[in-house]
């Protein structure tokens, strides 16, 4: 077991690194910052995979006596894992826009704030010099019930507002990522919240197996979903064409809010665009959305309208 596990870590590691090349190459390319703070929140996740990697190597376990250098580079984590719980919600409030985002997002950045210092205090975790292991203080549960908390929200709102996110391929990703967290959020929450249990390196729960292999999955997908997106278009991938009008760096969801904010333009209005922009007609974006095919058409009505324009062909030429 002790020689099968950082084995197990490398395999789960090595595609979250492709993830973050890819990620880095969408986010020089769409600008965006949603995917920005997604990025930073992969990164610090990276992070905290490296250094499991680095304890099971070297067969050590959080219950066993530990050494206060292996102690400093769990500390160093402990940053870069406040980051990640934040920047998430963050990255999907982004994205979704729920109401009241601006005091949502205030909100979790304090709790990020205040979580920080409280790690370098004993009511969170220690460590005893006397018997060379990690204690736990009593506020370690309710730590680690925010951080559950705030990626139940993050699941939640991308439930709840998909139909905010306008190109299609994105918002597959982004519910495929829901869906891996939602499946695997019962263990994670699990190994938070008792891997203190752990006797020694042989003995280590399913839970903790869990945690690489939900970071391998996630890495996979992210590259199934990035490398598609950046083949659809790969002369876009760096955006340093200087010739190029603006419009033409900026993403099609970046577009569409744009003209949503001059026009006005409904979020079901906002969903339509991008349809009509794959040369789908009124019944194809029915069956797309599960609406009415002359509910399609009041849209579309609306959307010229709005636009001041009367035709696709024009739809098209101010999406350029």
């Amino acid at each position: 077991m002790q020689h099968l596990l950082p084995l197990y870590l490398i395999l789960c590691v090595l595609p979250g690194i492709a993830s973050l090349t890819v990620l880095s190459a969408l986010a020089a390319r769409l600008k965006a910052n949603g995917l920005t703070l997604y990025l930073i929140a992969y990164g610090c996740f990276t992070v905290s995979m490296l250094v499991n990697l680095v304890m099971f190597y070297l067969g050590i376990n959080v219950s066993e006596e530990i050494s206060p250098g292996i102690f400093a580079l769990l500390s160093l984590n402990i940053p870069f894992s406040i980051v990640m719980q934040t920047t998430l919600p963050l990255a999907v409030n982004e994205v979704t826009r729920p109401p009241g985002k601006r005091w949502i997002d205030m909100a979790f950045i304090l709790t990020g704030v205040i979580e920080l210092p409280l790690y370098l205090t004993p009511l969170v975790m220690g460590y005893s010099r006397e018997t060379q292991t990690i204690f736990f203080g009593p506020l370690y549960p309710v730590v680690a019930i925010s951080q559950n908390v705030l990626i139940g929200y993050s699941i939640g709102v991308i439930i709840w507002r998909r139909r905010t996110i306008v190109d299609l391929s994105i918002r597959r990703y982004i519910l495929a990522v829901g869906i891996i967290i939602a499946v695997f959020l019962p263990a994670i929450a699990f190994d938070q919240l008792y891997f203190r249990g752990v006797d020694s390196i042989n003995a280590v729960p399913i839970t903790v197996i869990l945690s690489p292999l939900f970071y391998g999955v996630l890495s996979l997908a992210t590259l199934y979903c990035g490398v598609r997106v950046l083949m659809a278009s790969p002369h876009q991938v760096d955006g340093t064409d200087p010739e190029s009008p603006p419009a033409e760096k900026a993403s099609l969801d970046i577009v569409i809010r744009n003209l949503a904010a001059k026009s006005g333009l409904s979020e079901r209005e906002m969903t339509i665009i991008p349809l009509i922009a794959q040369g789908l007609g009124n019944k194809q974006i029915a069956l797309e959305l599960n609406i009415a095919s002359k509910t399609v058409g009041n849209h579309i009505y609306n959307i010229y309208r709005k636009l001041n324009i009367s035709s696709r062909y024009e739809l098209l030429a101010l999406l350029k």
